[in-house]
């Protein structure tokens, strides 16, 4: 029986701005898509809204976000390429914790 190597990651967002509830839903959406690809989110904090460095998309502002999850090494490629196309996400970054 092989044994399965579950990794831990964090994940930063910046979602586009908007109403309370299109927030809740693109992050619910998000979530979604990671459960999807078999990852299981441990720890999600909503870091609120927060001035831009530099325009985004024309965005000058954005909701940041944070999820912990542990997944496969193999599908963060695929969850990366889930959020390229998510058009609420307007920046990501996955990192590996151990």
């Amino acid at each position: 029986m092989q044994k399965t190597n579950y990794n831990e990651y964090e994940l930063v967002l910046t979602i586009k701005t908007g109403t309370a509830e299109t927030l809740l839903k693109s992050t619910t959406e998000i979530k979604n898509n990671l459960t999807k690809r078999k990852a299981e989110v441990t720890e999600e904090k909503d870091w609120g809204k927060k001035k831009l460095f530099h325009l985004t998309q024309k965005e000058v502002e954005g909701n940041f976000h944070y999820l912990k999850f542990k997944a496969l090494p193999e599908t963060i490629e695929q969850i990366n390429s889930d959020l390229r196309v998510d058009q609420s996400v307007l920046k990501s970054m996955i990192k590996r914790l151990n």
